[in-house]
């Protein structure tokens, strides 16, 4: 007898938000290998369409795998390439953690009021 354990399909939700002076991106659900590239397109298309200041509110993620760091170190690189601001708001502390511990806290912007 064997036993089929339902498989777990990770998630990720986007809800892009333009107003005048940014453009948020509301992530919800996961950031890896499977769903970081849907991730890395709305915000390079919000990037390339204009976006002064791009945030990413980070509140209802629930986690992150390398794919999904280097994801945001993507949209970093490609943000400041075109002249875009880019913040973080509402990281969780996990994840806030996880920049922590391996450097990478210093290279973002928070955006804590979101």
């Amino acid at each position: 007898m064997s036993s089929h354990s339902p498989e777990v399909v990770p998630r990720i939700l986007l809800s892009v938000a333009h107003g005048q002076a940014q453009t948020t991106i509301a992530v919800d659900g996961e950031i890896e290998s499977t769903t970081a590239a849907a991730l890395c397109i709305e915000a390079f298309a919000a990037v390339d369409q204009g976006a002064r200041v791009l945030v990413l509110n980070l509140a209802a993620v629930e986690f992150v795998d390398v794919h999904g760091i280097r994801t945001l170190l993507r949209i970093r690189d490609h943000a400041a390439n075109s002249g875009c601001g880019l913040a973080l708001a509402r990281v969780p502390h996990a994840l806030r953690h996880l920049l922590t511990v391996t450097g990478l806290a210093e290279q973002f912007d928070y955006d804590d009021d979101q």
